[in-house]
């Protein structure tokens, strides 16, 4: 039997890609049991959501994200050799086989796990935010009489379409903001209208002690929409977001959530850093004695600066959503900061930018070096 090769009739737009495929998304492939590779990861008719989504504007690096929460860098690679992609196509006539030379390939797309980029979230959502039923009446009275400039809303499908994160990464990110859906568009709600909210529903709450019982989220809803006059549905939900199914309401996040309005309230100030036992007074007060043994230091970690290197020690704001997203720019910002860092300072501002903890320190060696101070381990900058 002969065989010759000729290029293929093909559309001369179609174009091939040879895409890398690590091991844990091998089981995406393998289970396509005969059915057309691209249809069994790109679309699933069974929950009519694709399995795998390459998410990017032209002007972004493409991500490629797995409807289980997972985020993948997409890099290509220059093969050593070019690749021919083939296909066997019969010739009835001559009985000859010819192989049909589809495409030549000189690169390799490889797939590199990374944090979802929900960075973006801020820039879509931190013009706009919810501040209260006044504000948004008169913001809708300005609207439909054009009086002022246009402000973007995004629905939840828009902003599923524009961060490049998988759809469990976006949601944790959106809770991490504080965001709810107010007339179909979503809305961040503003640090005072939080903490405005946040001290109405601990003063709603029964004063005899935390309640051993999970606290019935529709019961009090109505009370705090009732008592305090917050729209109904736009209670539930924030207090969904402080809810931890049976567990009930997390008062610590709450308390967390105060603490860091005390904080940046002040960031605008003449003096930011404020003494932490001062800081400690306050905030318990804000949270009432009741809840005060929630006030921990340790849960503004990634929110807050501690400076122990005087006679008194102080706290600042400073928030790892606020840094730049780029590792390089993110270390240069932190060292002028500080030029030197206890690693368990800079830890909590480089979560944002691994997958997991265990990663950090492959992160930290590309951009510091240690140094020893006594005993103490420092980070100073790379030279």
């Amino acid at each position: 039997m002969k065989h010759r090769v000729a290029y293929s009739r093909h559309d001369p737009h179609t174009c091939y890609s040879l895409l890398s495929i690590p091991a844990e998304l091998e089981s995406l492939i393998g289970s396509s049991h005969g059915r057309d590779l691209s249809e069994n990861i790109f679309e699933n008719s069974s929950v009519n959501r694709p399995s795998l989504t390459i998410k990017g504007r032209p002007e972004d690096e493409a991500v490629l994200c797995t409807r289980s929460g997972a985020t993948y860098a997409l890099r290509s690679v220059q093969n050593t050799n070019s690749l021919g992609l083939c296909k066997a196509v019969s010739d009835t006539d001559s009985q000859d086989v010819a192989i049909a030379l589809l495409g030549t390939l000189h690169l390799t797309l490889e797939l590199h796990r990374i944090p979802g980029r929900v960075d973006r979230l801020l820039d879509l959502l931190g013009d706009d935010p919810y501040t209260g039923e006044a504000a948004e009446d008169s913001d809708h009275e300005n609207r439909c009489g054009r009086k002022n400039r246009k402000r973007a809303r995004y629905t939840r499908d828009q902003i599923d379409d524009l961060v490049q994160a998988s759809a469990c990464e976006i949601e944790a990110g959106l809770r991490d903001l504080r965001c709810i859906e107010k007339d179909g568009s979503v809305k961040r709600l503003s640090p005072d209208y939080l903490t405005t909210f946040l001290g109405d529903l601990l003063a709603s709450l029964p004063r005899g002690g935390e309640a051993t019982a999970p606290v019935d989220l529709l019961t009090c809803a109505r009370t705090v929409s009732e008592d305090y006059a917050h729209p109904i549905d736009l209670t539930h939900q924030v207090l969904q977001l402080y809810h931890s199914g049976s567990q009930g309401l997390n008062f610590d996040l709450i308390a967390a959530d105060i603490g860091k309005s005390i904080l940046q309230a002040r960031a605008t100030g003449k003096t930011r850093a404020v003494a932490v036992d001062d800081f400690m007074q306050i905030w318990t007060e804000r949270v009432g004695v009741l809840y005060a043994k929630h006030c921990r230091l340790e849960l503004l970690e990634g929110f807050c600066l501690i400076a122990n290197d005087t006679s008194t020690p102080t706290v600042s704001y400073m928030s790892a959503k606020d840094l730049p997203p780029d590792p390089k720019a993110r270390f240069a910002l932190l060292f002028q900061i500080r030029p030197r860092w206890v690693p368990e300072d800079i830890r909590p501002f480089l979560r944002d930018l691994v997958v997991a903890d265990k990663d950090i320190e492959k992160l930290v060696l590309r951009f510091v070096r240690k140094v020893k101070d006594g005993k103490q381990d420092l980070y100073v900058a790379r030279k």
